[in-house]
């Protein structure tokens, strides 16, 4: 399940987090699926910390010169 994971897109590990976290609330998951959906769920968070660090490294941040033009940078 984890490359199936590494293969989503953000927001849709978020739709999985916010499934499973329903889940758990509701009530309907014994104590042993709720550990094991909790498991799971933060291995999602992680992984979804990973994608929003690896699009914080791509953002560029566009500065203007005393000349009038614009550099890109990479946030670092």
């Amino acid at each position: 399940m984890d490359k199936q994971l590494e293969e989503l897109s953000f927001e849709e590990l978020i739709l999985i987090l916010e499934k499973k976290t329903k889940e758990v609330e509701e009530g309907k998951l014994d104590l042993d699926n709720s550990v094991k959906a909790y498991e799971e769920g933060m291995k999602i968070v992680e992984l979804a910390n990973k994608k929003l660090d690896e699009a914080e490294r791509k953002i560029v941040c566009l500065n203007k010169k005393e000349d009038g033009s614009v550099v890109e940078e990479e946030i670092e």
